[in-house]
């Protein structure tokens, strides 16, 4: 949500009218509390340029972004750069489509 809110307030910035957000009805919640959202390669390169951006470019004097702004986009930037490192052909692929997971949930540690 942070992102659609992001590019709905920046309609002016080069790459909003690239990036379309999922639909509601494409969006699965799955039982151990991930939200799976499909989205196409155009949308996926806009994103990561905003992230991209919001990290190191003011793309507008006026705009000015906050650390957790930064924090944020450097999250899922990362996670995005790291898995396009990783992205085979079709041809040695099961599929055509690859997933890229954000999941920060802490983590107990087990008592020792």
């Amino acid at each position: 949500m942070y992102f659609v809110e992001e590019f709905e307030k920046s309609s002016t910035h080069p790459d909003s009218h690239v990036f379309r957000p999922a639909a509601e009805e494409e969006i699965t919640r799955e039982v151990d509390g991930m939200i799976v959202v499909p989205i196409s390669g155009s949308s996926l390169a806009a994103l990561l340029d905003r992230c991209f951006d919001i990290q190191f470019r003011h793309w507008r004097s006026s705009w000015n972004y906050s650390m957790l702004d930064k924090a944020i986009a450097a999250r899922v930037g990362g996670a995005i750069t790291h898995a396009l490192a990783h992205v085979m052909s079709a041809a040695e692929a099961d599929g055509d489509e690859f997933t890229i997971v954000l999941d920060d949930r802490l983590a107990v540690q087990p008592e020792s």
